[in-house]
């Protein structure tokens, strides 16, 4: 017990790994021995007990080496203070004495309590294995959520790198001096962006499904970017210094535009990752809206 501390961290990895086994082959039941001599309960053992009853293992507390359940002194029976203590039921504590022996006065004290502690067990067994496979699915889902978690963080990382990247490229493009030169080779470029994205997300997407969505994200992107754009478009008309504003009002319109549109997609896809496939067929201006800030 002094060392329990130390051992603590090693007792619950120890409870872990049997969780990850078989429902066959876990830990069922546990016998928490508690010696009667001693005629008290330490904290480190309430604590390990507490620790079996949270990872669901069903638990027969044994008071061994039962020689005198009442206190000469206090007249309080061992038993009644270790069920009180622990708020056992009858079913989940046994006094046991293993080995005959002899007191001073040569009067014998036989085996006892062995038989009812076996029988007890048994009893559990059937409520124990189905707590075992529960347990079993419990991990199992764990760890199905955990590689979900995983392939998604990855997923939404790889897509934010190819969103930025043509944002950047958009913008070089729209940057060109001259007038409605972005026009044709902005719409591919965010098709492009968008394939890769759901690329990441391991969806099979077309170009024309892209195209459709472009569409549907232009319009959540509202006026404000169009109406830039359009400013823009306007002052390349104009030689020299207007050319050169135009573009760059442009370029920036042309990344934000794409950003946004990348990440509002991303978003989408994070939030519905679970059923990517579902989520694709819904896809739209009205189901993207809730999502293009986020």
């Amino acid at each position: 017990m002094k060392d329990f501390e130390a051992t603590k961290g090693e007792i619950e990895s120890f409870l872990s790994e049997n969780k990850a086994k078989s429902a066959d082959e876990q830990i069922h039941i546990a016998w928490m021995c508690i010696g009667e001599d001693s005629r008290r309960l330490q904290d480190g053992e309430i604590e390990l007990y507490k620790m079996l009853k949270a990872y669901g293992i069903p638990t027969i507390v044994v008071v061994t080496k039962a020689e005198r359940d009442k206190d000469p002194s206090s007249g309080e029976k061992f038993s009644d203070f270790i069920k009180n203590e622990l708020g056992l039921k009858e079913s989940e504590f046994e006094r046991v004495r293993a080995l005959e022996s002899e007191d001073d006065e040569g009067v014998i004290k036989k085996i006892m309590g062995v038989d009812l502690l076996i029988n007890k067990t048994f009893e559990t067994l059937p409520q124990a294995k189905s707590l075992a496979f529960a347990r079993q699915q419990e991990y199992d889902k764990e760890m199905r959520e955990l590689a979900l978690k995983r392939l998604r963080e990855k997923a939404k990382e790889d897509a934010q790198i190819i969103t930025h990247s043509y944002a950047s490229i958009a913008a070089g493009i729209a940057a060109s001096p001259l007038p409605f030169s972005d026009i044709a080779l902005l719409l591919p470029t965010q098709v492009g962006m968008i394939l890769h994205i759901a690329k990441a997300y391991e969806l099979e997407m077309n170009a024309e499904s892209a195209k459709k969505l472009i569409i549907a994200l232009g319009a959540v992107a509202g006026t404000g970017f169009a109406v830039r754009a359009a400013l823009g478009t306007a002052l390349k008309f104009i030689p020299g210094a207007g050319s050169l504003a135009g573009g760059m009002i442009n370029g920036t319109v042309a990344a934000a535009t794409t950003e946004m549109m990348g990440q509002t997609f991303i978003a989408y896809l994070d939030d519905n990752f679970s059923n990517l496939s579902e989520a694709i067929k819904n896809i739209g201006a009205e189901a993207l809206k809730k999502y293009a800030n986020a």
